[in-house]
């Protein structure tokens, strides 16, 4: 398991459904660049953030959507439900306690094995975004095979709106995603 530091730990998978205040933005060097788009409808902003993994696309589902995979890049502590309907539930400290008020739940909306992944986040530790604007936000993830040992990994945070709050939880997951894809990248070096 990696080691993990309070600062990264807030920066980790947290980052893909989650917005929190971190001190300071890690550094990044990712071994491949990462795709990010603000798209607007009006209103309504999408934020569209894509990676390539060195990994087939069944090894980097596995990464996400079992316990031994997700702690092993994303989160110390995880557990799954995968289900429609299931739950994701984590926590940064040093065990796992379901039903903690602490720990982040996120609900899994749908899912398509080895190709998506829409999680809607039902609980967050206090002092992050407000309630209704979290209950606007969802995290759709896509999963393409690129070539037989690549995989590209695309999240779409969907949901965010003009209001100041969205706009910052717009920044943060700029930075925290692209954190995370490093992360995942770390998982799967590559050659």
């Amino acid at each position: 398991m990696p080691r993990h530091t309070a600062r990264t730990v807030l920066c980790s998978a947290l980052a893909f459904t989650l917005a929190a205040a971190v001190p300071a933005a890690p550094a990044l060097a990712l071994d491949e660049p990462i795709e990010m788009v603000v798209s607007e409808d009006g209103d309504h902003k999408t934020l569209t953030q894509s990676v390539i993994v060195d990994a087939p696309v069944a090894d980097v589902w596995a990464a996400f959507v079992t316990e031994e995979g997700y702690s092993s890049w994303a989160v110390p502590h995880v557990k799954i439900d995968l289900r429609i309907g299931g739950m994701m539930e984590s926590s940064y400290g040093e065990s796992l306690t379901i039903g903690d008020p602490a720990n982040i739940k996120n609900q899994i909306v749908a899912f398509v094995p080895e190709r998506m992944l829409v999680l809607k986040n039902v609980q967050a530790p206090a002092g992050f975004a407000a309630r209704e604007t979290m209950d606007r936000l969802t995290s759709v993830f896509e999963f393409e095979q690129v070539s037989e040992n690549q995989t590209r990994v695309t999240v779409h945070g969907i949901g965010y709106g003009s209001d100041e709050e969205s706009l910052k939880l717009i920044e943060f997951f700029k930075v925290g995603n692209a954190w995370s894809f490093q992360q995942l990248q770390k998982k799967f070096p590559g050659d």
